[in-house]
């Protein structure tokens, strides 16, 4: 069809129940996205929960702040749990635990019977935990019965939060000098400089074989120099970017060819790269009166992905809160302020953003389309939550000071959101509680899509 020489699509779309929930034109086309929850997903594995660290699970979560369950373990500590086949696998003081999602112990790993001590979020892939020390080692575990299949020494320890990241067979993880790619047979493939300045306490990201870390160089005096360094798989350098030192606990995260993090600089606050060249695409700066993300330049929080937008725990013109930006320009579109700093990484699901506080121990919940504040829970005083929330079977899964609590999936009927990317039309997210036809009108006939 054409309007006026310009070609478009009309675009129904019609749920069971036969209303038409959106009927209008959209013209240039370049994504349409639909997002619906057909079964409960029981698995968050890594620390990102995908190797591009987004943190989006495309379910449900808890609409209730109502505690089901609380951990058997009293001494959780700040690092992000996984799940994978109905296990969590934790960190508590040192000791390693795998407990099921009622419970129930599977196995553990005691500080005092293996003088290991365990650190970061574990990762599991192919029936293998791995996860770091601060023994200066990489572990591989047994997922079922928690034997220890081998380790690798590295060149220092690995600081909480950083996490393994496990893509192709090798295994990706920092210590604070180093990135080392190891094969999942324990062997060494490569590693690769991060710098002489001791930063680095995050987690890798991946997409299209290409590794994403930060690096900090200390020339001799201040100040420091930061960069954002993409990695190809064969450990050479694809390139770096200048002007953005991570903060030590900093993740970046990667969605749709473009990488997004958050730099210790004040021109650039918050950055996106075109993640094959590292050409900068748009920023947020001290200027734009957007002062950081997390806290102080020690502790920066990681951005997550989903529904088009970006979100992050940071300060606006002297506000904290959880921050939605636009994935494509950096607008602002959303600002739910907290009066603690957000460092954790946000868990994002269809319905909701999840993020927790570090002075105020408080676990928020918010509606990811405007900001709106779903539950709130006070957490246990002086955890020092910088663990970051999950969604596993519709549930969230956060750090309760020295408990994991589990709070009540879910109870709403499944819903599908849908989003339009084009010059004409509503260009946003709406939904609804049961499924939904999309349908392309063109001319007198119809494509099912």
């Amino acid at each position: 069809m054409s309007n006026n020489g310009t070609n478009y699509v009309r675009y129904k779309a019609v749920d069971n129940a036969q209303n038409i929930m959106q009927d209008y034109v959209v013209v240039n086309i370049s994504v349409i996205e639909v997002s619906s929850e057909s079964n409960l997903i029981t698995e968050w594995r890594t620390y990102g929960r995908t190797v591009d660290n987004k943190g989006f699970m495309n379910s449900l979560s808890s609409t209730s702040p109502n505690v089901i369950k609380n951990s058997n373990n009293w001494h959780i500590s700040r690092n992000q749990v996984a799940v994978a086949d109905g296990i969590a696998f934790f960190d508590s003081q040192g000791d390693l635990y795998a407990e099921t999602l009622s419970g129930q112990s599977v196995w553990s790993l005691y500080f005092r019977q293996t003088n290991i001590s365990f650190t970061g979020t574990p990762a599991i892939a192919d029936g293998v935990v791995y996860v770091g020390s601060y023994e200066n080692a990489l572990y591989a575990i047994n997922q079922s019965n928690g034997a220890i299949l081998w380790n690798y020494l590295l060149d220092g320890p690995v600081y909480s939060p950083a996490s393994p990241t496990v893509s192709a067979g090798v295994i990706y993880i920092q210590t604070e000098r180093t990135l080392y790619a190891i094969y999942i047979n324990g062997t060494l493939k490569w590693t690769h400089s991060l710098g002489n300045y001791a930063m680095r306490k995050g987690t890798p990201a991946i997409a299209n074989n290409i590794i994403y870390t930060g690096a900090a160089i200390y020339p001799g005096s201040y100040p420091i120099q930061g960069y954002l360094y993409a990695i190809n798989s064969d450990g050479s350098m694809r390139w770096n970017a200048s002007n953005c030192l991570l903060g030590k606990s900093a993740s970046p995260a990667v969605a749709d060819g473009v990488v997004y993090a958050c730099c210790h600089d004040p021109d650039n606050e918050f950055v996106a790269y075109d993640a094959l060249t590292g050409a900068q695409l748009w920023n947020l700066s001290s200027i734009d009166g957007f002062f950081g993300c997390g806290l102080s330049s020690t502790l920066y929080a990681s951005p997550s992905i989903g529904h088009r937008k970006v979100f992050v725990g940071g300060s606006y013109r002297g506000t904290e809160g959880i921050f939605a930006l636009n994935a494509t320009t950096g607008d602002i579109l959303w600002h739910y302020a907290t009066p603690d700093v957000i460092t954790s990484k946000p868990a994002v699901s269809l319905n909701s953003v999840i993020a927790a506080s570090i002075n105020g121990d408080n676990l928020y919940v918010v509606d990811h389309n405007d900001g709106a504040l779903q539950w709130s829970y006070a957490l246990s005083p002086s955890s020092g939550t910088e663990t970051s929330p999950i969604v596993v079977n519709r549930s969230i899964i956060a750090t309760c000071g020295t408990r994991l609590c589990y709070f009540e999936p879910a109870q709403v009927a499944p819903i599908t959101s849908i989003y339009f990317d084009g010059t004409l039309g509503n260009n946003n997210w709406w939904t609804s509680n049961v499924a939904v036809t999309l349908t392309a009108v063109v001319d007198s006939g119809s494509i099912n899509r």
